[in-house]
């Protein structure tokens, strides 16, 4: 309905900013995250200070797998309100799924001076830690989610993961002698 309504408010006037944001905003609420992400273009000619809709735009981009582009919307997002930890936490995942963790550390730094209390945000941080080969502080990072919500199961399987990577195995036994034959005698080395 609410699609219908916004197509409707465009056939009136087809550059109205409310009626563009609405019909981008009722695609994204249907998961249609491609029209989404090319209405929420066509809005941006028109009114380009929308964080609220670069957030959702860098959302739809992170659903379809387009990590670049889902950057480049929540930079947009971040700068607008560097105070919002969720949308850092996004970026974070964005950055994660280009391959770029330093960067998505970073995005989780930031969520994390935002507030220490979300325990999703804990738990992506140490994933990113994780992939950066610092599994002590990736550990700690799981140590601190659990804290906050003992029962998050991707945490404890993160922990666990981390913890089984780090376990060290020590062989011990002896080794068959072998007898050295020298002039004072056969010893056995």
């Amino acid at each position: 309905e609410a699609l219908t309504a916004a197509e409707s408010a465009l056939k009136i006037k087809a550059s109205d900013p409310v009626a563009l944001n609405a019909r981008a905003l009722a695609l994204y609420g249907m998961k249609d995250y491609d029209g989404a992400v090319a209405a929420y273009d066509k809005l941006f000619l028109v009114q380009t200070n929308r964080m609220d809709a670069y957030c959702n735009q860098g959302y739809a981009y992170l659903q379809l797998e387009n990590f670049e582009k889902s950057v480049v919307s929540y930079d947009y997002c971040t700068k607008m309100d560097p105070l919002n930890f969720m949308n850092w936490n996004y970026m974070g995942l964005a950055y994660m799924g280009a391959g770029k963790y330093d960067r998505a550390l970073y995005a989780y730094d930031q969520a994390t001076s935002i507030t220490v209390t979300n325990a999703t945000v804990w738990n992506n941080k140490g994933r990113a830690l994780s992939a950066l080969n610092r599994p002590s502080d990736a550990l700690q990072c799981y140590y601190k989610a659990l804290g906050i919500d003992p029962n998050y199961n991707d945490a404890q399987m993160n922990k666990e993961s981390v913890m089984n990577k780090q376990q060290v195995v020590n062989y011990s036994g002896t080794i068959t002698p072998v007898p050295t034959i020298s002039r004072i005698g056969t010893f056995f080395t």
